[in-house]
């Protein structure tokens, strides 16, 4: 079957997907993409369930009371669970996009000066490699806060932090690296503000 054409549902097992009035229910609300993700993963993952104990006919969630599903205490665990794997996902993207923006900054610096680690073979090979992981990694990240808060700020915060390590790394010797520091610095600060958007998101959620 076709994957469901809602940008905001998280890749999951398409063969529960056949729930096209429940999704299409939770698409039209005017919510966050993490509170659609959120409700459509717990629908998905409790009619799993009860195919799996086959008691479909005890199913009872449907598109009519899905305003009545936060006061079940399984949706509540369930949300604190979703939000821990989002911020999971987040931490493990901000620290290789950190380690790999780092590698290909230090190539920068050596095609710059013209002085290589090794040479500029492998030393190409290896920024490439890291660019390339950096890019999936970003990619996974925005995907992660756009579903919480806008990305936009984010989105600045590695733009300026990237730009803040070519001019140091312009402006002072050699002997003096501050690319590591000022990209974990950045991480650090978006893991903060992130973990803010988190709380707030289940709060209300």
């Amino acid at each position: 079957m076709a994957a469901m054409p809602y940008p905001w549902l998280s890749a999951t097992d398409k063969s529960l997907l056949d729930s096209e009035e429940v999704l299409a229910a939770i698409d039209r609300k005017n919510w966050s993409r993490g509170k659609k993700d959120l409700y459509a993963q717990y629908y998905l993952e409790q009619r799993a369930k009860y195919v799996e104990e086959e008691r479909m006919k005890d199913f009872r969630l449907n598109a009519a009371d899905l305003k009545s599903w936060r006061r079940q205490s399984a949706f509540r665990r369930f949300a604190s669970e979703y939000e821990r794997q989002q911020l999971e996902k987040f931490r493990i993207s901000g620290m290789i996009t950190t380690i790999c923006m780092t590698l290909v900054l230090f190539f920068a610096k050596a095609m710059w000066e013209g002085e290589y680690f090794i040479n500029f073979s492998v030393d190409a090979i290896v920024g490439t490699i890291a660019l390339v992981v950096a890019a999936s990694q970003y990619r996974i990240k925005y995907s992660v806060i756009t579903k919480f808060t806008r990305s936009r700020d984010y989105i600045l915060m590695d733009v300026l932090s990237v730009l803040l390590c070519l001019l140091l790394k312009v402006w002072l010797p050699a002997s003096l690296d501050f690319s590591l520091f000022v990209l974990l610095m950045n991480y650090f600060l978006q893991k903060k503000r992130f973990e803010e958007s988190e709380a707030a998101f289940l709060k209300e959620n």
